[in-house]
């Protein structure tokens, strides 16, 4: 490297001129400390990194970790590099290096309709502390919301509006709750049965564990722990599957793709359109045709709801 910095100077010079949110800023720079960690575990010179060594590096990473986290550390140590690059410091050989994911497909299962609603219906609503985790995994299915986002809601960001209620949400990424999603009684009732229990004051989170403002760790464990007791164990079902559930229902049942745009907070279209690949997957897995094929010559006809939850 031509530059007589340390190592942890030069990842400190490079936080500093990165323009991201702090979250995003630490993210990036701890991967990139993991990266030289790794060279000097396999006794690779850590001031002359080689595109063998990041091609080696993304190899093990693969093993261990899902494509999307394998990405998100490459995404930080292109960065990095691109940076020393730029400052004329070293030779950005991580260039070129590919992505892990080698489709536009979530790793991420939705939920069906039947899944769906025997999850709603197993959850007890007895205690506080039921009541609350029902109203969280409630509100993620019906309107689509991250874990973040519910973990940085107050109570005083929900209000009522002439066509029912709206929650004002910081976004992913964004700094200040300039976003606003709509729902309506299915997804207030829950919330307002969890609240009544509850100190009202309009600064204080939506969501509380012990004390304190609910994680997002245990959020995700809450919902975790409810799609395992359904039989939904396996590493594609988790907290974010109820936001695929969300989007992947809604177009099935023939919602305007703007709409759940909106209410996902997308910014760009075809990320909302990957649902419709979604979609199209489960239509080609059902046996819709051949039950249409069955009733022809059977001379009779197909249920509509038998139809949609096949589909679904």
């Amino acid at each position: 490297m031509n530059s007589n910095k340390t190592i942890e100077q030069l990842i400190v010079d490079f936080a500093e001129q990165y323009d991201a949110t702090e979250t995003t800023v630490k993210k990036y720079t701890d991967v990139v400390r993991y990266f030289f960690i790794w060279m000097r575990r396999n006794n690779h010179n850590p001031r002359k990194p080689e595109r063998k060594h990041f091609i080696s590096y993304k190899k093990e990473m693969i093993v261990k970790y899902s494509p999307y986290t394998v990405d998100c550390y490459l995404a930080g140590i292109r960065l990095f590099f691109q940076y020393l690059e730029n400052v004329g410091v070293y030779e950005n050989y991580s260039a070129g290096i590919r992505n892990a994911r080698k489709t536009l497909m979530y790793k991420k299962k939705a939920l069906t309709v039947t899944q769906t609603n025997a999850l709603l219906n197993s959850l007890p609503r007895t205690t506080v502390k039921e009541k609350r985790n029902y109203a969280i995994i409630n509100t993620m299915l019906r309107t689509g919301m991250r874990s973040i986002e519910l973990h940085r809601a107050n109570i005083g960001d929900i209000e009522t509006t002439s066509t029912g209620y709206i929650m004002k949400v910081q976004r992913k990424g964004h700094t200040s709750k300039d976003r606003a999603i709509s729902f309506d009684d299915t997804v207030m009732e829950p919330l307002q049965d969890y609240l009544l229990h509850r100190t009202i004051n309009d600064s204080e989170p939506l969501l509380l564990g012990y004390r304190n403002r609910l994680t997002t760790r245990t959020i995700r464990g809450i919902v975790k722990q409810a799609l395992t007791q359904q039989g939904l164990n396996s590493g594609v079902y988790t907290c974010h599957s109820l936001r695929h559930t969300f989007a992947t229902l809604s177009i099935e049942a023939g919602c305007h793709i703007d709409y759940i745009r909106l209410n996902l907070g997308h910014s760009d279209e075809k990320t909302t359109r990957r649902y419709l690949t979604i979609v199209e997957e489960r239509k080609q897995q059902s046996n819709i045709a051949l039950q249409y094929f069955n009733a022809a010559l059977n001379n009779t006809q197909i249920n509509a709801n038998n139809k949609h939850n096949d589909a679904t």
